[in-house]
């Protein structure tokens, strides 16, 4: 068993060097989606903006009532379902990219280094090193 780890390990090892290069891309990357994710940041918080508008014009109508009591419940219940849910994709937008990214970073750290400290770490550090599965992160 010893054996087929390490080949497994000696098999995904690269290079520190290629692996400063993938993490300053993946920086790059996270730059120009940070970019992005600030204009569609901008578009949520428009949305939530206009549905909080929407909002207050509802209360007036109802304060004049000029609509009825369940009317007023059944729209209202649907403008805070829409704000909630853009407040929610606005909170998470960052999240999963930079989780994403996180992990990435953290494999090809393990690629540089996981097959020597396997060969020169004590049974702890190689049973830690051996229990690692090789399949990729689901990101939620």
């Amino acid at each position: 068993m010893h054996d087929e780890i390490e080949s497994e390990l000696a098999s995904i090892t690269i290079a520190p060097l290629a692996r400063d290069w993938a993490i300053e891309y993946l920086d790059k990357q996270k730059d120009k989606s940070q970019d992005d994710n600030k204009k569609v940041a901008d578009t949520i918080s428009e949305n939530i903006e206009q549905l909080k508008n929407e909002l207050s014009g509802l209360t007036k109508i109802r304060y004049r009532d000029l609509i009825s009591d369940e009317e007023f419940a059944k729209n209202q219940q649907e403008l805070n379902d829409k704000i909630i849910k853009f407040e929610t994709e606005l909170k998470n937008l960052d999240t999963k990219e930079e989780r994403s990214i996180e992990l990435t970073k953290d494999v090809f750290n393990f690629a540089v280094y996981a097959h020597a400290e396997f060969l020169k770490g004590d049974d702890q550090t190689k049973k830690n090193t051996g229990d690692i599965r090789f399949e990729p992160p689901i990101i939620e």
